[in-house]
């Protein structure tokens, strides 16, 4: 892994901003794999679910969580094993209610490059 490239994510009302959207990652330089931080976010918002597009090309070959680097009751979402793949990823972010209902979602992308110009 060569690095992590910050995703905020925060609730602005019922709509999820992401900040960088489009985000991009070199995957040969890095960083190459990002980070999501939830600064700010309510806490009716018990957890936040990724779900990438486009499941026959992969970006990332898995996610995992560490700690809040941004003060959040929520932990950061972390991805590893980027695919070395160039192009455009979509994904989406759901945000959720104790009782798994809907609090907001926005459908972003990943701009997956070997290196910066």
């Amino acid at each position: 892994m060569k690095g992590y490239a910050t995703v905020r994510v925060r609730l602005q009302g019922k709509t999820v901003v992401c900040e960088p959207d489009p985000v991009t990652v070199y995957f040969k330089t890095g960083p190459d794999c990002l980070r999501f931080t939830f600064p700010e976010t309510p806490r009716e918002v018990v957890s936040v679910v990724i779900q990438w597009k486009d499941g026959g090309r992969p970006l990332f070959s898995g996610m995992g969580s560490a700690p809040s680097s941004v003060g959040s009751h929520l932990p950061d979402l972390i991805t590893r094993g980027n695919c070395q793949v160039p192009g455009r990823y979509s994904y989406a972010v759901h945000m959720l209610d104790a009782q798994g209902n809907l609090v907001g979602e926005v459908d972003p992308n990943v701009d997956n490059k070997e290196a910066p110009p």
